[in-house]
């Protein structure tokens, strides 16, 4: 009895083999037309970006998409194109977006200001053009901010903060000689000097984006 009975377990399970192979051979050949990572530069630096992972980059870096590499190296992703969803909120911010394959392209994020009010944070999501290659990486392009501006005036050295109006003197003497950001690097910062009336405008910038102003208002 007992026999018998081991027996038509072995034969069911026998019998389920085939199908337990089937469907490990499904997923692994599904996983394997997936996106493993993209190549990129951002500033000429090379940075990796693994499928779902996110980079974050500041309006007026440069950006690169160099090249995909699938789980399956054999296989090709048939270029690298933004998301629809990407597609739609850069619209909705009058931004004029990037159609087509992004692999090799280099890309000014200073386009991606908003020509309608402020610039929000702006994710890029990018996948393959392929639809059968899943996966996607996300760039996420933050505003620069101006945290503070270590001015001198007459010698004497003071701490002033974006939108803080300073009283000068016609004839007093100002330098400027640190700005503190949240970017990695101030080596892109640069500011100007704008007059109007009796109003001293000092603005911050990073290439084509304006971020920060300090006012020096002068006394008659």
């Amino acid at each position: 009895m007992w026999d018998k009975f081991r027996a038509l377990i072995f034969l069911w399970l026998v019998g389920l083999a085939p199908l337990a192979r089937a469907v490990v051979h499904k997923s692994v050949s599904l996983f394997s037309t997936g996106l493993d990572y993209v190549i990129l530069n951002v500033n000429q630096e090379t940075r990796y970006a693994r499928s779902g992972e996110t980079i974050a980059i500041y309006l007026g870096d440069q950006l690169s998409i160099r090249s995909a590499v699938l789980l399956d190296p054999s296989k090709k992703t048939n270029g690298l194109i933004l998301d629809r969803k990407t597609l739609k909120q850069l619209s909705l911010h009058k931004i004029q977006p990037v159609r087509g394959d992004l692999t090799g392209l280099v890309l000014d994020s200073s386009d991606f200001q908003s020509k309608q009010g402020p610039t929000p944070e702006i994710d890029l999501v990018i996948r393959a053009r392929s639809a059968s290659v899943g996966g996607f990486i996300t760039i996420r392009i933050l505003n620069p901010i101006l945290n503070y501006v270590e001015l001198a005036i007459n010698k004497q050295k003071r701490i002033v903060r974006e939108g803080e109006i300073v009283r000068v003197l016609p004839d007093d003497l100002f330098k400027v000689f640190h700005v503190a950001t949240n970017l990695p690097k101030n080596e892109q910062v640069f500011y100007q000097v704008v007059q109007d009336k009796n109003r001293i405008y000092l603005q911050f910038a990073r290439k084509k984006v304006l971020f920060g102003t300090v006012t020096l208002e002068m006394e008659p």
